[in-house]
């Protein structure tokens, strides 16, 4: 018999149905931001892929211009550009009377911290609302060998700058619903 079968038992699930196969239907298979923009619409979020591998416009091409969080260490003191998704928030007040905020976010090569002082975020309060894709830009700081990026500016980091539902509303615009990998 083959291995992992119990001697004697049949190679059938259901002995006797005749082999039924021939009666279910041969559906294609979904194309990948097909099957990713179902994933979002049930799940929330994405599982076969990381939804920044969208906001950069085709899966697994880099971004010109910018910077991830495993490189940040090696800009410091420098003015870069980051892309990536909210993954927590802390907004705080000033001793002025101020708003900050402490935004973590994640890319595809980990997490890195963003910082908008008062003035940055008078200005970009709205565009940090979401969860992103974020394009963010600002100077990185190193604080006890740990970086951050302290921000200028941010925004949707989808093409157009326009917000829109899921990273995928861009490719699946240009007709990528189906097929293609």
């Amino acid at each position: 018999g083959e291995a992992g079968r119990l001697p004697g038992a049949s190679p059938d699930l259901f002995p006797g149905s005749g082999g039924l196969d021939h009666l279910v239907p041969r559906l294609p298979e979904y194309g990948l931001r097909e099957r990713c923009r179902m994933e979002e619409d049930l799940f929330g979020f994405m599982v076969t892929r990381h939804p920044l591998e969208f906001a950069a416009g085709e899966p697994g091409q880099p971004a010109a211009g910018i910077i991830t969080a495993a490189d940040m260490a090696r800009h410091a003191g420098r003015r870069v550009r980051m892309r990536g998704l909210a993954i927590s928030y802390k907004r705080i007040p000033t001793k002025a009377g101020t708003w900050m905020k402490f935004l973590s976010l994640e890319d595809l090569t980990g997490t890195f911290e963003a910082v908008l002082f008062p003035d940055a975020y008078a200005r970009c309060a709205e565009a940090a609302l979401g969860t992103g894709p974020l394009l963010v830009e600002g100077r990185v700081a190193l604080d006890h060998a740990v970086p951050s990026l302290t921000v200028t500016d941010i925004r949707d980091a989808c093409r157009d700058g326009t917000r829109r539902g899921s990273p995928l509303d861009p490719l699946l615009a240009k007709g990528g619903t189906g097929g293609g990998n």
